[in-house]
């Protein structure tokens, strides 16, 4: 991935995405050489292409699988898009559904949980934590008798569960992401905006997840199999 990085930025930046040119340039200004720009972009790029996508992809994987859940989703979003461009505070303000969907499928398919060991019993909020507990994103007394099953209405029917120390998505303490809300942002704009644009159709098979590797997200064990098609009103 360096050398990669660092034969794009040789033959030349400026002709790239803002993302990764005012990067190259802010770098270079700060003394940096044409290796250490090259590793510095490393990171992000799995950032952008690893995680987002994934949970994108999962949300929309959920919520179209369920078609009451989705003309719900379809209602709640609808009001965010102004013409060809999308009310990003509205759906931020206006969309609690589409939050708590977002909510749980990072509890769900994200693998980034900050873990900690209970050395006696003691007391978080209003969560009791027996001595040798670990906390976890899927903890039975916290999340119900069916922790590994998508709920929907989770963190809608229970804000509080978003602030609890039972999710913790982008880790926690010293390794908390400070782009947390920038990602989340993003990541529901896309969804909404996958979802208002076109009609996806995915097939009736149950993808599982594949928890064997600690990625950012969890990937699928099996293909999400869709059929896309852009919706007639959305087109220029």
């Amino acid at each position: 991935m360096v050398d990669i990085f660092r034969r794009h930025y040789e033959s030349g930046y400026l002709d790239g995405h803002p993302i990764s040119s005012d990067r190259v340039e802010e770098a270079y200004g700060m003394g940096c050489t044409l290796e250490e720009v090259a590793v510095q972009n490393v990171f992000p790029s799995f950032g952008l292409t690893t995680n987002m996508p994934v949970f994108t992809a999962w949300t929309a994987y959920w919520i179209i699988r369920d078609e009451d859940l989705l003309a719900k989703v379809g209602d709640e979003i609808e009001s965010a898009f102004k013409g060809g461009d999308i009310d990003l505070d509205y759906m931020k303000d206006q969309c609690p559904l589409l939050q708590s969907i977002w909510n749980e499928a990072l509890r769900m398919c994200g693998s980034a949980q900050s873990v900690r060991l209970a050395i006696e019993d003691t007391k978080v909020n209003d969560y009791d934590v027996s001595k040798g507990s670990i906390t976890l994103q899927q903890s039975p007394n916290v999340w119900g008798v069916n922790p590994d099953k998508f709920d929907a209405n989770q963190c809608l029917h229970n804000p509080s569960l978003e602030r609890s120390p039972y999710f913790r998505p982008f880790g926690g303490g010293l390794s908390l992401y400070s782009g947390r809300h920038l990602a989340v942002a993003i990541g529901m704009m896309c969804t909404a905006l996958a979802l208002g644009q076109f009609d996806i159709d995915v097939e009736e098979n149950e993808v599982s997840m594949d928890r064997s590797f600690l990625y950012s997200s969890f990937r699928p064990k099996n293909p999400m199999v869709a059929r896309i098609k852009e919706r007639e009103v959305h087109k220029d």
